[in-house]
């Protein structure tokens, strides 16, 4: 009806800052949906069109019996190629002074092989007229500005051989540039990957090879099944590591930022959308309650309940629906500009950026079903509004008396009498009170969220490389690693501590579960590392072994447990106990004593020497610096020592965690500034939604003599105590949601349980009060501007 259009246009200009900041809310919320739905799904999009592109294998077994694996799998029903290969991870020589420990990997010469291809982009591919040409992964080539023609050294054999570049190329696997699952994070000074012919390869020392078996699938293919059928095909062949192609560690990497992309479009616009709903629903509510003459008016002249109903559910379409048109559109757009940041920043080659509507209308239909869902109660309420109750220009009172802990506390009634008048404003009507304690609580779950999210990474980061790696380097030899050689590392100026310490590619079974990872071997009572445990920290057992928390759920294994560890290079197996679990926030590793592990190689079948241990394949030595130390000066001199092929700096390898997250901590950002946005537009509406309900009663106040600078104060002890009322609860529900989102992230790369600082806290709560401060100034503003005379007269009709 014409009259109530006039009636909804003139409401939602008379309350236009209210509506606003309702909308301001589902925009952001809605915003956040979209562009982080669109982002995952571009994501996916680009990398799967780059896998497709390069034929990246879905499957990769190493070890083993690969020609009998390798036939088996070529029989298989859904497989589309099988290709065979060679790798080793060998000290690589750009200049003297670039150094690092690389990896070469094989390729057949001439042509692209059928499974994990190449994209050269510049040069050419490998010629069986170049014996020595390789191909420099892009990330290595940028870093050291390599170009086809340069020339750098591959130890090789008894020494250095000297190879050509010919060409750089992008690779699937190499997206995210990780030496493996339990190595995710790397820097081009410490690690770079060539691929060569096959025949260089095969020229490195026999320990350092790996043989590969990749398998690719037709496109129709169950790929879990097929993983599954192929896994046991190699388990019986005895191979060392089955890697499908969602445990690649690039891919894996990668699926991480997928996940959480995935994850924010869920979680947050949830708490968004919440915050918004509830808004809308008091600010509908307060329409309501004033309006109660004008509804009975309306229904007493024949107005039916479908249309007084009908009328306010518009308020929340009209407000739900423009804030989801508004937060879909900017949604996309800010998809399209994550999209393009991440490829870039990750030099992924493949860039996709589609619409979907799809996105757009599910975003709609949140906005939208939110404001009608929020606007249903109050139109039901302003709909069963009896008129000539409506009419009634006398409220009920309200309560009224000493405050609730005026009772439990008589001193409290000798306080000036500002104080308890703002609390028994709270108590006299606690549906209002109760409100803007709500949207306290959600404010701060809204900004712990992610707040808690910086923390975490940042301890957590801290942890890994402060606490728990106490080594400075970590120095390879082109020589077996002996005591002699341990002995002049700890013998350099600037070093304190150092250890020789082994590494194994293993992997660990219980019964039919199995999982691939390193085994790195310390000194009993070693310098180096620290073995945190949900207990606290221990030593290395004297029997058995230590794993990564999250081998219990991996293999269903748990402390006592026999497991087998099967090695690689040595070709071994040993059988052990699981000793404990330790809690590390990068990678899941094992970790055993030396001394046992050359026991358990000695009585092995086939046997292993301790002489094994030392082959500059396996064994490295870490150092730890002097205090004070020039780390640039102290690693200058590693390298200066005789035999020592690369030093890997840990600060540099923090630096590279650090850098990697950078984008994470960019977004994570930007969700704290869309949490604090959305807490000032949620706390603004409920604090002046509670001034607007009370104007009558601020009038007669500043009527009888109270100054408005004397209100306001009233007002602003009310607002202030309704603040520190839900800080508490909400502090407690921000933390059990960080918690909750924490926890989603985590697996077997990462252990990311929540860490908050309390530091954190008080500012969260510290930034609440002065939001709410901040927010009830315009409400303030307008107690001003009240029209005490006309107020009055409508009370003394």
């Amino acid at each position: 009806m014409r009259i109530l259009t006039r009636k909804l246009r003139r409401d939602l200009r008379r309350q236009s800052w209210q509506f606003a900041a309702v909308a301001v809310t589902i925009v952001l919320g809605i915003t956040l949906f979209a562009a982080s739905f669109d982002a995952f799904r571009n994501l996916s999009r680009s990398y799967h069109r780059t896998y497709e592109r390069l034929a990246f294998a879905d499957l990769t077994v190493s070890g083993g019996d690969d020609g009998q694996f390798s036939v088996a799998a070529a029989g298989t029903d859904g497989v589309a190629a099988v290709a065979g290969r060679r790798q080793a991870d060998l000290p690589v020589r750009v200049t003297d002074d670039e150094r690092f420990y690389g990896r070469i990997v094989g390729m057949p010469v001439d042509n692209q092989p059928a499974v994990d291809q190449v994209q050269v982009t510049s040069g050419e591919y490998l010629s069986s007229d170049e014996p020595t040409g390789v191909l420099v992964e892009q990330h290595m080539a940028d870093h050291f500005d390599l170009t086809p023609g340069d020339t750098l050294d591959v130890l090789l054999g008894e020494g250095y051989t000297t190879v050509t570049v010919v060409g750089t190329v992008i690779s699937a696997e190499y997206l995210w540039p990780a030496r493996s699952r339990q190595q995710l994070f790397t820097t081009p000074d410490d690690f770079g990957v060539l691929f060569v012919p096959e025949s260089l390869v095969r020229q490195a020392p026999a320990e350092a090879q790996v043989t590969q078996t990749l398998v690719l699938y037709d496109d129709d293919t169950d790929s879990t099944s097929l993983d599954d059928e192929l896994a046991k095909v190699a388990a019986d062949a005895e191979a060392t590591d089955i890697q499908t192609q969602a445990e690649q560690p690039s891919n894996a990497a990668l699926s991480e930022d997928l996940q959480g992309f995935e994850q924010l479009s869920f979680m947050f616009p949830v708490l968004f959308l919440t915050a918004a709903g509830l808004a809308t629903l008091i600010l509908l509510n307060r329409i309501v309650r004033a309006q109660r003459p004008q509804i009975g008016t309306l229904m007493a002249n024949g107005l039916g309940a479908t249309t007084i109903r009908r009328h306010f559910l518009a308020y929340g379409l009209l407000v739900g629906t423009a804030g989801a048109i508004i937060g879909g559109v900017l949604g996309l757009l800010l998809g399209r500009l994550i999209t393009g940041a991440y490829t870039s920043a990750l030099s992924i080659p493949d860039t996709v950026v589609g619409f979907y509507p799809l996105t757009l209308a599910v975003g709609i239909i949140f906005g939208v079903g939110m404001g009608a869902v929020a606007a249903f109660v109050p139109a039901r309420t302003a709909s069963r509004i009896r008129p000539a109750e409506a009419m009634n220009p006398h409220p009920t009172a309200t309560r009224t008396g000493p405050s609730l802990v005026e009772r439990l506390l008589p001193p409290v009634r000798r306080l000036p009498i500002r104080w308890r008048m703002s609390l028994r404003g709270i108590g006299r009507n606690r549906r209002r009170a109760a409100s803007i304690v709500i949207g306290v609580v959600l404010s701060l779950t809204l900004i712990l969220a992610s707040w808690g999210m910086l923390d975490t990474t940042q301890i957590l980061v801290n942890e890994q490389f402060n606490e728990i790696q106490h080594d400075d380097a970590q120095a390879f030899f082109t020589v077996p690693v002996d005591d002699s050689v341990t002995s002049a590392v700890s013998a350099t100026e600037g070093v304190e501590d150092a250890e020789r310490v082994v590494a194994l590619n293993a992997s660990i079974a219980h019964g039919d579960e199995q999982y691939a990872t390193q085994l790195q071997a310390f000194q009993h009572d070693t310098a180096m590392h620290t073995f945190t445990t949900s207990s606290g920290t221990i030593p290395l057992p004297d029997e058995g072994v230590l794993a990564g928390s999250a081998v219990r759920s991996l293999i269903g294994a748990d402390v006592g447990d026999d497991v087998t560890i099967s090695f690689s290079s040595p070709e071994t197996t040993i059988t052990t106990t699981i000793a404990g679990f330790v809690d590390e926030p990068l990678g899941t590793l094992l970790y055993m004593d030396q001394g046992q592990l050359v026991e358990a190689l000695a009585a092995a079948d086939p046997s292993v020497s301790s002489d094994a241990l030392t082959s500059p394949a396996v064994a490295s030595v870490m150092a730890i610096y002097d205090d004070g130390a020039d780390a640039d000066a102290v690693q200058s001199h590693l390298l200066d020592l005789d035999s020592v092929a690369a030093v890997v700096s840990t600060r540099s390898l923090l630096d590279a965690v650090n850098g990697a997250l950078a984008l994470f901590y960019v977004f994570v950002g930007i969700m704290l500034v869309f949490g604090a946005s959305m807490a000032f537009a949620l706390l603004f509406n409920m604090i002046s939604v509670n001034i607007a309900e009370r104007s009558v009663e601020l009038a007669t106040m500043r009527a009888n003599g109270l100054a408005v600078r004397e209100v306001n104060r009233l007002m602003t002890g009310e607002t202030l105590l309704l603040t520190l009322i839900g800080i508490p609860l909400g502090l407690v529900v921000g933390y059990g949601v960080s918690a909750a989102f924490m926890a989603s992230y985590s697996s077997d790369l990462f252990d990311f349980s929540l860490q908050m600082r309390s530091t954190s806290l008080f500012f969260a709560a510290v930034a609440i009060v002065v939001t709410a401060l901040v927010a009830q100034w315009p409400a303030l503003r307008a107690v001003r501007r009240i029209d005490i005379a006309a107020i009055v007269r409508e009370r003394a009709v």
